[in-house]
């Protein structure tokens, strides 16, 4: 009977043992999970920056030379620098303000922002 009793004890300290390796062994898989995402996220961001930078730099020199008279063009298309609008995907008010740096940093002129906006973004939310 003692003995029955400590080989349960001992197969019951034995599973605790396992689950807690399973659990310990999860949350590292976790962790390397996000850190990944993360480096992701952080390659993407930069390469969105470092392409942002290079069309700043070969438009300028085409910008100058396009000046009408009338009226000065943006040194950058918006479009081509962001991503169309997906409601299921993003946020609007972060997108918004990624809107609005990009419009700045492009020199789009505040009162046609609206016009370039509406063309990033779905029907059912424009």
């Amino acid at each position: 009977m003692a003995e029955q009793k400590l080989k349960e004890e001992q197969e019951i300290a034995e599973r605790r043992r396992q689950d807690e390796i399973q659990i310990a062994e999860q949350k590292r898989q976790d962790e390397i999970a996000e850190s990944k995402r993360k480096d992701e996220m952080e390659f993407e961001l930069q390469k969105i920056r470092l392409e942002t930078e290079g069309r700043s730099l070969n438009s300028n020199s085409v910008a100058n030379q396009n000046v009408n008279s009338t009226q000065i063009k943006p040194k950058l298309e918006i479009r081509h620098l962001m991503q169309k609008f997906n409601s299921d995907e993003n946020d609007i008010s972060l997108y918004l303000i990624m809107f609005e740096r990009l419009a700045k940093q492009a020199a789009i002129l505040e009162n046609t922002w609206v016009t370039h906006l509406l063309g990033l973004l779905p029907y059912d939310v424009a």
